[in-house]
């Protein structure tokens, strides 16, 4: 059933006689759920990225659910975030984000040793929160003209957790993809560590203008029953056994983010940087993750 927006009830409830309404209203307020906070929009070609708006995906997405959000830090730019049909990776058309120099929102702007020098453009897919263990497949394309920032770093994928638990001040991300001076990192945060990370990297050189497909394996838990793999194109390039996350709720596990998000505390001009992502999954085991259409297989991939 299609979710109504607050409006349109309101407007049925108009011509409905009280004893029924007072009912009705009362469970919109025990249960805002029920309607949408905002309509999902698709994006097209007009679209100008705006702060926590739900975007349909139109295509299958497994159990990502086919939507996802835009986040409260962006700056809402009309080129921050587009789809583009002429760099694709499976599919028709794939989401192109781009971040300029001094672009931020809201807590980002005055973060960091010179105003501005933190900005981020970046949506969330919510529903990868919804299990303790899960496979997840995205695929990201770096044109040769993105560079990495001298002395700072670019983050391109997180699983961050849901809620506002943190170690020390510094935010739970058991796991980071990001661009640097050394390549292609990953990195996890494991629970028994003080806002400190492990980093591997992943690729050193020739990553740029070809499509990455990464796919990862992960269990999330407070015990050192914990897991997390990581292959990029069917190569295993990452892996960590051992507790995932620290004093956390377990119905906020990490939402899988993508973004290109600065981390560059220096004064000065930071450059111009796109990144184009596609090819987005999600299921609980291996062979529902559909890899055939990116050309791998369970069977296929390295150990």
């Amino acid at each position: 059933m299609k979710k109504q927006t607050k409006k349109q009830i309101l407007e049925i409830l108009h011509f409905w006689p009280m004893s029924i309404v007072v009912p009705i209203l009362l469970l919109l307020i025990l249960f805002p759920g029920i309607v949408g906070a905002k309509e999902i929009k698709y994006l097209d070609k007009n679209y100008t990225e705006k702060q926590w708006e739900k975007i349909k995906w139109l295509e299958d997405t497994g159990d990502l659910k086919n939507r996802y959000e835009t986040t409260g830090n962006i700056s809402e730019k009309p080129y921050n975030m587009m789809w583009s049909t002429d760099i694709v990776r499976d599919g028709d058309y794939s989401v192109r984000l781009e971040y300029r120099d001094h672009d931020c929102g809201q807590d980002d702007c005055p973060r960091g040793d010179f105003e501005g020098q933190f900005g981020r453009t970046e949506i969330n897919w919510d529903f990868a929160r919804y299990r303790t263990e899960g496979w997840y497949r995205f695929s990201v394309f770096i044109p040769e003209t993105t560079m990495h920032l001298e002395e700072g770093y670019t983050m391109f994928t997180q699983f961050k957790t849901h809620n506002k638990i943190e170690r020390n001040g510094c935010p739970q991300i058991p796991l980071l993809f990001m661009l640097s001076d050394e390549g292609i990192l990953v990195s996890q945060e494991p629970g028994d560590k003080d806002c400190t990370q492990d980093y591997d990297v992943l690729m050193e050189s020739d990553f740029k203008g070809k499509w990455l497909d990464f796919l990862v394996h992960a269990k999330w838990s407070k015990k050192d029953n914990g897991f997390i793999h990581v292959w990029v194109n069917g190569e295993k390039k990452h892996t960590y056994e051992g507790m995932t996350l620290y004093n956390v709720d377990m119905q906020h596990l990490p939402i899988q983010r993508h973004n290109i998000y600065t981390g560059n505390k220096l004064e000065g001009h930071k450059q111009t940087q796109v990144m184009y992502f596609d090819a987005f999954y999600s299921a609980k085991t291996c062979d529902k993750m559909e890899l055939e259409s990116l050309g791998y297989s369970c069977n296929t991939l390295g150990n």
